[in-house]
C-alpha cells in the first residue's frame, strides 16, 4: 500500500512534516510507523467502508501497573473489539517477535482477528487458532 494511492492531509510545522489524524483530531509528526498507521486507518475507512467511529488509534490498555498502547482497534456494531492491528515501519520485517507482541496485547483485548502490517506485507491471524495466515487485502465492511 503506497501513500500515492491515498490523500492524507499534510503540512510542515516547525520544520517537521505532519499528517492530520482524523481519528485523534490532531496533527501528528510523521514517522515511518505513523505513516503506515494512518494509511491503514484511511484504507479501512475510505476504501473498505468501515465507519470512522469504529476505528480507534493508539489507545492505552491498562493492565496492573503497565499501560500497553495498541496501534489500531476496529470495533464491531456492538462496540466490541473485532480486529487488532499492529503497525510497523516499512523497514521492519514482520517476524515472530511482531506476532508475539500482538498476541500479548490480545491477551487483554481478546479479539477474534489480528492484523500485522509494515505497509508492505499484511498478515492476518485467526486468534482462536493462532495460525498466521497471509492476506493480500482485507474484506470490505458489510452493513
Amino acid at each position: 500500500m503506497s501513500q500515492d494511492s491515498f490523500s492524507l492531509k499534510q503540512r510542515i510545522h516547525n520544520g517537521k512534516k505532519e499528517l492530520w489524524d482524523a481519528y485523534r483530531n490532531k496533527w501528528i509528526v510523521v514517522t515511518p510507523e505513523e505513516e503506515v498507521r494512518q494509511l491503514i486507518a484511511f484504507y479501512l475507512n475510505k476504501h473498505l467502508g468501515y465507519p470512522k467511529s469504529w476505528i480507534s488509534i493508539e489507545k492505552g490498555i491498562k493492565h496492573g501497573n503497565k499501560v500497553f498502547r495498541f496501534d489500531i482497534v476496529l470495533y464491531d456494531s456492538n462496540s466490541q473489539p473485532l480486529v487488532l492491528v499492529e503497525c510497523k515501519a516499512p523497514s521492519i520485517p514482520i517476524n515472530q517477535k511482531v506476532f508475539d507482541q500482538i498476541f500479548k496485547y490480545n491477551t487483554l483485548l481478546k479479539v477474534p482477528y489480528l492484523l500485522v502490517s509494515n505497509g508492505i506485507d499484511f498478515y492476518a491471524v485467526d486468534a482462536t487458532k493462532e495460525v498466521p495466515e497471509y492476506v493480500s487485502s482485507l474484506p470490505p465492511y458489510k452493513s
